[in-house]
């Protein structure tokens, strides 16, 4: 079973991308589970809980109450956690993505991709010659297990998702 955590204070986001999620060609007959918290703290106490399993991929929100995500991810990765972690947001600040590549974030994706333009989405991974009906498609492709694997993406300043590597 795969399992997807997704770290937002926004109750309409999280909805919408567990939606995205269930909808979405690689998870249809998956056995998965979502979960979810409201804050980078939330997302720090989930590891330390002793039944808790490591998702096989996380989304988290940049700027969120008790602790922003990027925070939250520095002190994860400083703990020893190598769970795949996309930082998101609605802003179009270039300061974010350049917290997130601070915090060693596996990657950054605006909000607009994942959780809306499909279309735009769609022509940003042909232009860069990827497979994938989306960006949070080509996400899941990646990280979750016995699913087709596919290359890095090019880091360019055009891309809506950009990976940290």
């Amino acid at each position: 079973m795969s399992l997807i955590l997704i770290v937002d204070d926004n109750p309409d986001h999280i909805q919408v991308l567990s939606y995205k999620i269930k909808r979405s060609p690689s998870m249809i007959g998956r056995a998965y589970q979502i979960v979810t918290t409201d804050s980078g703290m939330g997302a720090l106490e989930y590891f330390t809980r002793q039944d808790a399993l490591p998702p096989d991929v996380m989304f988290m929100d940049t700027n969120m109450p008790k602790m922003d995500g990027d925070e939250a991810c520095k002190r994860l990765r400083d703990s020893g956690i190598t769970v795949p972690i996309y930082g998101m947001t609605l802003s179009s600040d270039p300061e974010y993505v350049q917290r997130w590549k601070n915090s060693q974030a596996t990657g950054f994706v605006h909000k607009d991709y994942l959780l809306t333009n499909e279309g735009r989405s769609q022509k940003v991974l042909q232009a860069l010659g990827l497979t994938g009906s989306s960006v949070l498609e080509t996400i899941l492709q990646r990280h979750l297990p016995n699913l087709t694997h596919i290359p890095p993406f090019p880091i360019t300043s055009q891309t809506p998702y950009s990976p940290m590597a």
